[in-house]
């Protein structure tokens, strides 16, 4: 690094920014926290609106618009009809709110997103008023060229491919098929449908090419580099379009100077360009993501290539997709908890034909301004490779193991990449003597000992569904789920990936209501996921067309489905369920005191669920003390009264309810006897998720809201 400053620079910088916002984050979002609260002043003030639209964009319930706040942040506007154009100067009466951070381990947080894109708030329209149409501003310029071209793909491809193209030529995906985006991520090649570097890479040297016909090479590279920059601007700036215009950049002006370009240092001053302006982009995906790539591609390689006994025509043809494959997964799995095993196989035909996709795309766009029949040609030939892509998608996920699941830990993260330096290592320094060589074997197999550790013991975790119940028992191999609230995309589903849940073997329904059951419909449904059994009450009075749905669900993917009532007990490893009610003699005139009851142990802690079960039916027996009770009806005055705590004891009561919900939950009432009883409680509307494991002889639970700050055991 001595003849490279701008390396050790970037890296100093880096390393201050992670001492910010990771070791030190009371620091780091000291600025964000006081602009933050300034902003809920505000907002607690019913303002009015001023100022000019940015950008306007479809989405599937409405537009999102973008409005320019005089700090240089951004209001989005939801607006449900298109009532201005890019910019307008406009007025908003309506309601704004802050995104909030995440209350679940795997959801998407709002609150790094947006201060990572520098948004204030979102804003709820109720009026727009235009008071200063904008003219022929570059916004308009922007929507005018976004329509157009836009409008253009529509009539060349029918959809799913008109929405793909947009998304790969335009970085527009309001029309993009969730279906597609989810089986190219699968498949492993969700870069193509973003604007990413080798979007860049491909149109700068289309461009090159047409223009070293007609120009002097140094202006073809000037004109060059001006021309990517206006694509990147009408794609939306992406941060990997952004690194490519910038190297790219870097590299036409070092050969214009006569001077040989460095890669490290054209990437770590790019890398650090970049993160001068927008120093959170550290912690984006895109960033991390662009930037490994380029690495694994560059000197990844290397690993495959050191391999004698491969053929060489082979190890060139595989060095560059396993490079980037191996540098690219971790950070996969790291922020998006999945990464196809395979997808370096598809990745061989996908990237090379990229190529052909976005010339022919491009000629097709172009050729069809001019009459649509000249467009025909090219388009067909985009959808059939696009219809070779869909395939090959399937075929990767049709493989064994074809994805891997669960966020790594940071001392796997940090084995993994240490493993892919070794080789650097070896070569630096060739091991000669027998010393080093074993010293080189030990280091390996810690390493990859770090790779394959993971904590074992069990976890039990109360998530934050808002107003609903969803727990997941995890012991070993067995995973237990009870009741599935309504949020299912945004948190049921992102805590299964994020835990490499692939098998869940029973699901039990305490109550046929959506805050217990649609999040399980839904489950079923999902392809991603097997539910081995499904455990429900026997009690008439729970026999609805939804449940029978949820039943035929599991039965159509191989699952039992087992109606219980009280007695019925169940063990599958360290964790076994006793059925406490409904009584198999009674007859319930309300859904709520036929609720399921169970009390569930694991290696030796016992925890009570109670659906939504009433004071009455606590009342008709005895109750076995329990470590851990999950409170009835959310915390409900009709529920968990003072005689049925008294048997219960618990040691630690969870009262799942939503923020703000309209019913009041949980009611004064219930935390009143808790706090006269000495009970200890925790609500996931104020904690988020809890998740309670064993420490020691005893209990520890951990809330996960803001875990960017703290989160620790207690």
């Amino acid at each position: 690094m001595r003849h490279r400053p701008i390396v050790v620079i970037t890296i100093g910088y880096i390393l201050l920014l992670v001492l910010l916002f990771q070791v030190f984050p009371s620091w780091g979002f000291l600025k964000w926290e006081k602009r933050e609260q300034q902003i809920q002043a505000f907002l607690e003030s019913e303002p009015v609106l001023r100022g000019q639209i940015r950008k306007i964009e479809a989405r599937d319930t409405g537009f999102r618009a973008f409005l320019r706040l005089s700090d240089g942040y951004e209001a989005v506007l939801l607006l449900e009809q298109k009532e201005c154009r890019a910019g307008d100067w406009v007025e908003v009466i309506g309601r704004g709110w802050q995104m909030e951070a995440a209350t679940n381990p795997g959801q998407w947080d709002g609150k790094a997103y947006v201060r990572q894109n520098k948004i204030a708030f979102y804003w709820q329209v109720e009026t727009l008023t235009v008071y200063q149409e904008g003219g022929w501003g570059w916004e308009r310029i922007y929507e005018v060229l976004q329509e157009k071209i836009g409008g253009q793909i529509d009539r060349l491809w029918p959809e799913p491919y008109a929405g793909i193209m947009r998304s790969m030529l335009l970085g527009d995906t309001s029309n993009l098929d969730a279906s597609v985006q989810t089986l190219y991520q699968e498949g492993g090649i969700a870069h193509i449908i973003a604007i990413s570097g080798s979007h860049l890479t491909i149109v700068g040297e289309l461009i090159l090419a047409v223009l070293r016909k007609w120009q002097k090479p140094v202006f073809a590279k000037l004109e060059t580099a001006l021309g990517l920059w206006f694509y990147v601007w009408l794609t939306g700036a992406s941060v990997a379009a952004l690194r490519a215009a910038i190297m790219m950049s870097l590299k036409f002006v070092a050969q214009m100077v006569g001077r040989e370009e460095d890669f490290l240092t054209s990437l770590s001053l790019t890398a650090l360009l970049l993160l001068i302006i927008r120093p959170l982009a550290l912690f984006e995906a895109g960033f991390q993501l662009s930037f490994a790539a380029l690495l694994g591609l560059h000197y990844g390689k290397l690993g495959i290539m050191m391999l004698p006994k491969m053929p060489y025509w082979l190890r060139t043809l595989l060095a560059p997709a396993l490079g980037a494959h191996a540098t690219v997964s971790p950070l996969s799995l790291w922020h998006f908890y999945q990464t196809p095993v395979w997808g370096f196989l598809l990745n061989l035909y996908v990237v090379p034909a990229m190529g052909t996709v976005l010339t022919a795309g491009l000629a097709a766009t172009l050729l069809g301004a001019l009459h649509p029949a000249c467009g025909r040609g090219p388009a067909l030939l985009v959808q059939l490779l696009l219809w070779t892509f869909e395939v090959g998608s399937r075929w990767i996920l049709a493989m064994p193991a074809a994805v891997l699941r669960g966020k790594p830990l940071l001392s796997q993260m940090i084995a993994v990449y240490a493993l892919l330096f070794l080789p650097y290592w070896y070569y630096a320094r060739p091991l000669t003597s027998r010393a080093r060589t074993w010293r080189f074997s030990a280091v390996s197999f810690v390493l990859s000992a770090l790779v394959f550790l993971r904590p074992s013991g069990w976890q039990v975790t109360f998530l934050d569904v808002g107003q609903g119940d969803c727990a997941v028992i995890e012991s070993g191999d067995t995973v237990w789920m009870i009741d599935a609230g309504l949020e299912y995309q945004n948190v049921i589903k992102p805590y299964l990936l994020y835990r490499g849940i692939h098998t869940i073997d029973a699901i039990i329904v305490s109550h046929p209501d959506s805050d217990h059951m649609e999040g399980f419909q839904e489950l079923a449904a999902d392809p991603a996921f097997e539910i081995r059994a499904l455990i429900e009450t026997d009690a008439a009075i729970h026999e609805t067309a939804e449940r029978q749905k949820l039943e035929n669900q599991v039965l159509a993917q191989g699952g039992i489905v087992r109606k219980v009532h009280c007695g019925y007990q169940v063990q599958q490893g360290a964790v076994s369920l006793a059925v406490l009610s409904p009584s198999a003699e009674a007859i319930y005139e309300d859904e709520n005191d036929a609720s399921l009851v169970v009390r569930v142990e694991i290696d030796g802690f016992s925890f009570l669920f109670t659906g939504d079960a009433s004071s009455q039916v606590e009342r008709t027996r005895e109750w076995p003390a329990s470590d851990v009770l999950k409170a009835a009806h959310h915390g409900s005055r009709f529920s968990t009264d003072t005689q049925f705590l008294s048997q219960v004891n618990p040691e630690l009561t969870i009262l799942s309810c939503g923020r703000q919900n309209r019913y009041g939950h949980p009611h004064e009432e219930v935390l009143e006897r808790l706090t006269q009883g000495g009970y200890a409680y925790r609500v996931t509307a104020q904690s988020g998720a809890l998740q309670i494991r064993r420490k020691g002889n005893a209990l520890a639970v951990r809330a996960w809201y803001n875990t960017h700050i703290g989160g620790e055991y207690e």
